[in-house]
């Protein structure tokens, strides 16, 4: 009799578990589409360096391509004076690595890296949309800069302006240049 109890207890215990893990899908609230996110200036996207998985790993421009590491998915976390506040979380790491400011140290040319996606400040990048557009196969996408939500005076920014592979992503006092502005071209079911 008590062993029948006990796994009727146990079976009782295993479907309430079941039931919560099955509730909560891991990152239920990213948004279902994948973009790049390419660089005004340059038209390269943002991609993790050797497709690294570990965290830590930098983040540089690089030609567009199908590669997952250069796809990004965007968790809308709240609002930053009436301006989207974003988690940004790439798809090769199955969304669970976000776009971090290094140590979460607020200087000109502190890198960005991914880093396992948590509630930090320099996780979270406010949707600043600028006054012009990009032009692709006749449409036209909106740009955007991408403040931190810990200093909102510092933007993600491509070192250097430069237009070359290889160029790292890092943050750097806001200003109004191209190499600051980006646009997100969603990929649908491309690839």
């Amino acid at each position: 009799m008590k062993k029948r109890a006990l796994h009727m207890v146990m079976a009782g215990v295993c479907a309430v578990v079941a039931s919560l893990v099955a509730a909560t899908p891991a990152h239920a609230d990213w948004y279902p589409n994948r973009y790049w996110i390419q660089a005004f200036h340059s038209d390269r996207c943002l991609d993790v360096i050797d497709g690294s998985a570990n965290e830590g790993a930098r983040v540089q421009q690089w030609d567009c391509n199908s590669n997952w590491q250069q796809q990004w998915a965007f968790n809308q976390v709240g609002t930053y004076q009436g301006m989207p506040l974003f988690q940004i979380a790439s798809r090769h790491t199955n969304y669970g690595k976000c776009l971090d400011v290094l140590d979460g140290i607020m200087t000109n040319g502190q890198p960005i890296q991914q880093w396992t996606c948590d509630t930090t400040p320099q996780q979270r990048w406010i949707q600043e949309r600028m006054p012009y557009v990009h032009t692709r196969g006749g449409y036209d996408y909106p740009v955007f800069r991408y403040r931190s939500m810990k200093n909102s005076t510092m933007c993600l920014d491509i070192s250097g302006v430069s237009p070359n592979n290889g160029a790292r992503l890092h943050i750097w006092g806001c200003h109004n240049g191209f190499n600051q502005m980006f646009d997100n071209w969603d990929l649908g079911s491309k690839y």
